[in-house]
């Protein structure tokens, strides 16, 4: 189950109708990236888990509103793909009217790794 975090800093507050709709898109653009149909790595919006942080007034955000991470199992289909997948997320997101921060303020890691679940 890939899990996306949205740390956002302390100044960057978004509202709970802010949160559940861009935890929402980011379920639907997270699993429609990542999934490749008929294998391990096929994906549903609701198998992603999008969480919100506030980063303490200490962390550094590097001038950044937000940095969302996403993180999720390496499978071979999606091995080498990370950066292919952090560009076509962002893309997406600018592109919807509905995403509240600012264009430049905010930054995407995607991060895949082996993983076990028991």
């Amino acid at each position: 189950m890939p899990e996306v975090r949205v740390k956002l800093a302390s100044k960057q507050i978004l509202t709970k109708r802010q949160r559940l709709n861009l935890g929402s898109q980011l379920q639907i653009l997270v699993a429609g990236t990542l999934s490749v149909r008929g294998t391990q790595a096929e994906l549903h919006p609701e198998e992603v888990e999008v969480d919100f942080v506030i980063a303490s007034l200490e962390a550094r955000m590097n001038g950044l509103d937000a940095i969302i991470t996403v993180e999720a199992n390496q499978y071979p289909e999606r091995a080498g793909r990370a950066q292919e997948f952090s560009d076509l997320i962002r893309k997406l997101l600018q592109q919807n009217i509905c995403f509240p921060l600012p264009e430049n303020r905010w930054n995407i890691w995607v991060r895949l790794a082996e993983g076990g679940w028991s």
